[in-house]
Parts: C-alpha cells; structure tokens; sequence
C-alpha cells in the first residue's frame, strides 16, 4: 500500500463478497476501496491508520437499491401526493387531500409551462391515500386537453397518460 491510502479499522467489516463476507480492515485511495481484510493481509505499514470507526460495523460496497434515488429527479415535477413532503430545498410541500385539490395544482403547473408540446408529468398520486378514488379522464381533461400528461405513483410501478395529441 502507498502512503496515499488510508487504512480504516472496523469492528466488523461486511464486505458484500460471499468469498470473503467478513473483515477488520478496509484500505481506501481516492475514495474508493483497495483491499479488505486483516491489518496484516492489506499492508498496514506505510498508510495512514484511521480508528474513527473501531467500534462499528461498516458496509463498503454496499449500494442500498431502496433509497428512493429517483424522487430526486421526481421533485422538478409537481407533487401531487396526499401527504405533506419536504422538498430536497427543505420547502414543505403540502399534502392534497382530494381530487379537486390535485387538479388545481396540475392546473398550476400546467398554466407555468411554456412549451406547448412538453408532456406534463407529476409525481405522488395514490388513490389509496383518499378514499380509494381515482383520477378519470374527466379529472384530467380539467388540466388539459392538449399535451401529453404522465402521473407517476407511488413506488414508480404506474402511471396513467391523458390522450396524445
């Protein structure tokens, strides 16, 4: 190891490696993992010792796939969920509590657009969250009639789409 590494000790190490799923040392260079094991087995004469995480349990590698990355990119789009949610810029959004509620803010976003041909997407609507009723084609048709819309739910498994035109 260079002296440019930085060898992080561990109570336990989960390395993610089904051939070697446990360690107590992982050695870092530029921000990415070089070796794990053993202090003996990655070299630790040379690179910086670092004990701040002696005492706990460490995942490198680990990609946590629930983190809901995509409601990141889903905040540039109008919010229509029935429950009130803090925006990536710390700005509580409400919560809509019903149909016509959710139509006012489409219509909001709606009227903000400047190209007439973008799609209109938005993001949170859940039929479970008040009472179990859905948008209709009429609820939509109150947003518009003209442009291509999209409302992505909860868990990104549906959408529904007014007519292309």
């Amino acid at each position: 190891m260079n002296a440019d590494t930085v060898i992080f000790s561990a109570r336990k190490i989960v390395t993610m490696n089904p051939s070697r799923p446990l360690a107590t040392h992982v050695a870092v260079r530029d921000g990415r993992v070089v070796a794990v094991g053993s202090l003996d087995e990655i070299g630790g004469n040379g690179p910086t010792l670092d004990d701040r995480f002696k005492d706990k349990v460490l995942l490198p590698g680990f990609v946590e796939g629930h983190s809901h990355i995509m409601e990141g990119m889903m905040w540039t789009l109008p919010y229509v969920g029935a429950f009130d949610r803090r925006a990536p810029d710390g700005k509580l959004v409400k919560g809509l509590p019903d149909i016509d509620a959710i139509v006012a803010r489409l219509q909001e976003a709606e009227a903000a657009m400047t190209d007439p041909d973008a799609p209109l997407y938005a993001w949170g609507f859940d039929p479970l969250h008040i009472g179990s009723i859905s948008l209709t084609r009429q609820d939509l048709d109150r947003v518009t009639t003209t442009r291509p819309s999209w409302w992505f739910m909860p868990r990104s498994i549906s959408a529904m789409s007014t007519r292309w035109c």
